[in-house]
């Protein structure tokens, strides 16, 4: 898990952290300035919104299948989820 309550997901671990609730989902990269600079804002809501939304993290490069799934062809994208089963 990373600092506040971001939840790192991957390919094998996503779909089960998505199935019940309102997730936001932020698809970046270890190379991305813009999401390193997002990064410390997602925290700070993730402690502030724990009871109400959970913020998962995937990384594109380590997860290629949510990554096609979603079509991400950018960074930082962000998409809110809520009961995907």
């Amino acid at each position: 898990m990373a600092k506040g309550m971001i939840l790192e997901k991957d390919d094998s671990t996503f779909q089960a952290s998505c199935a019940k609730g309102l997730v936001l989902v932020d698809f970046s990269a270890t190379w991305c300035a813009p999401c390193r600079a997002l990064e410390p804002i997602l925290e700070q809501l993730s402690i502030d919104m724990q009871s109400t939304c959970s913020v998962v993290k995937i990384d594109v490069d380590a997860s290629p299948k949510v990554t096609t799934q979603f079509q991400i062809t950018s960074v930082p994208t962000m998409i809110l989820m809520k009961d995907e089963t």
